[in-house]
């Protein structure tokens, strides 16, 4: 299967999603009510905590292939629980300021678009500004 017959079928499924046919202020606000339902769950999740604690599992595996299970309940909030919840914080921050994060390292390229755009023919006529091009094979990804 080439690679414009790939692009065709991404470009027929990107366009056949709900959210392909929002506005962008439909977009934010179904991207918003997403971020406070995570927010939410994971402020439940820390409160749980804090006021029953959490329970930590320990499994020894011991050579004769028997297990032994240790329980116990402790005081406070899971560290992961912590964590998970400053990550999402920083993602909204970074989302509200249209800032890409840290680990996505800068601009992704559709590399087979960018083959379309210089694969033109060179007649003067046919080729298209990249204004043009963007106009006429808009991606909406």
């Amino acid at each position: 299967m080439s690679t414009t017959t790939v692009t065709k079928y991404v470009r027929q499924f990107l366009a056949a999603q709900p959210i392909a046919k929002m506005t962008r202020e439909e977009r934010e606000a179904a991207v918003w009510q997403e971020w406070q339902e995570i927010a939410q769950k994971l402020r439940m999740d820390i409160e749980e905590q804090r006021h029953r604690g959490r329970v930590k599992v320990v499994r020894n595996r011991h050579p004769d292939g028997s297990e032994t299970v240790e329980q116990s309940m402790l005081a406070g909030v899971d560290p992961q629980l912590y964590r998970a919840w400053g990550a999402h914080l920083d993602r909204k921050a970074r989302q509200l300021l249209d800032q890409t994060p840290i680990s996505e390292g800068g601009n992704v390229v559709n590399v087979s678009v960018v083959r379309d755009f210089l694969g033109q023919s060179d007649a003067p006529a046919a080729r298209l500004s990249a204004e043009q091009w963007n106009e006429q094979a808009a991606i909406d990804v």
